[in-house]
């Protein structure tokens, strides 16, 4: 998978940048300041939101940005992170899968609508018994169906 473009705006010193990503090396030069590192961060930050790895990883990149407090973690200071506090903060980014990353995605399709929906309830199923129960219900059903017409897509 390769990022094939990225726009951010109004984040730290990018005001507006909407740039094209080749598959192989990119390099981004400037002067310091000019917000070369706040492009790795803004994609960190969109990572950490979307898909966190871990448990904490999304507390951690805030912090990590000054966007919230290790003795406060449920206080979140975006302003800390715009450029002008008066207007959002957006990061949009594109990727690319390869044809063997798709086919290994269409595989997992099963185990990734289960991880969907069991995330999407807000239950943390200690027990197994008590997902696949669920799962068979009427609502589980449901929301199975529903996140796999998601994930498939148009």
């Amino acid at each position: 998978m390769h990022i094939r473009h990225v726009a951010i705006r109004n984040l730290r010193a990018l005001e507006d940048i909407d740039c094209p990503l080749g598959p192989r090396i990119n390099v981004i030069v400037g002067p310091n300041g000019i917000g070369k590192t706040t492009i790795l961060q803004a994609l960190r930050l969109t990572k950490a939101l979307l898909a966190p790895r871990t448990q904490g990883e999304t507390q951690q990149v805030l912090v990590s940005l000054g966007a919230a407090s290790p003795h406060f973690p449920q206080r979140v200071f975006l302003n800390s992170l715009a450029r002008d506090p008066s207007r959002q903060i957006e990061v949009r980014a594109t990727f690319e899968l390869t044809q063997p990353e798709i086919a290994t995605l269409q595989m997992s399709l099963p185990a990734l609508v289960q991880s969907l929906v069991s995330s999407r309830i807000g239950q943390a199923f200690a027990n197994p018994t008590a997902l696949i129960a669920f799962l068979q219900s009427p609502a589980g059903e449901q929301a199975r169906a529903a996140a796999q017409t998601e994930l498939r897509g148009p």
